[in-house]
């Protein structure tokens, strides 16, 4: 049901399909990618998550799902020098020797600063073409 207390306290746990939070906070997404091998391409993360009305997000790779190829893949998203201020990059991909693939920690973040609450960043890809899922946490605020 609907709870109009600002609190609400569970001695216990709580099931839920989901939960929707406000505020600074984080939330958890599957971002579905269908990456080809080519040059610079765009992505635009607002749509792709289904989020709007943000004017800047922290994203972070938690996690690869699920891969469809075992081959060798690489991928990067990055901004480039025109979407300053926003900065970072994240690269994952797979070696072929391997059983799954793996995320590259030293770039495993990106922000995004867009006033118009587009936050587009560029992919560029190697190896094989590949669908990845991929489990995101997204910090914002959701007011």
């Amino acid at each position: 049901g609907d709870f109009s207390a600002k609190t609400l306290k569970v001695n216990g746990s709580v099931e839920a399909n989901s939960i929707i939070t406000s505020g600074i906070g984080d939330r958890y997404y599957t971002l579905d990618l269908d990456v080809t091998v080519g040059g610079q391409q765009d992505l635009n993360l607002s749509n792709k998550l289904g989020i709007s009305n943000q004017n800047w997000l922290h994203m972070e790779i938690i996690r690869i799902i699920s891969w469809s190829s075992n081959d060798y893949w690489h991928t990067k998203l990055q901004f480039n020098d025109t979407h300053l201020p926003s900065k970072g990059d994240i690269q994952f991909g797979k070696q072929s020797v391997n059983p799954a693939p793996g995320i590259e920690f030293s770039g495993n973040m990106i922000y995004s600063y867009s006033e118009s609450g587009d936050h587009v960043v560029e992919y560029t890809h190697q190896g094989t073409d590949v669908n990845v899922s991929l489990l995101v946490r997204v910090t914002s605020d959701w007011n």
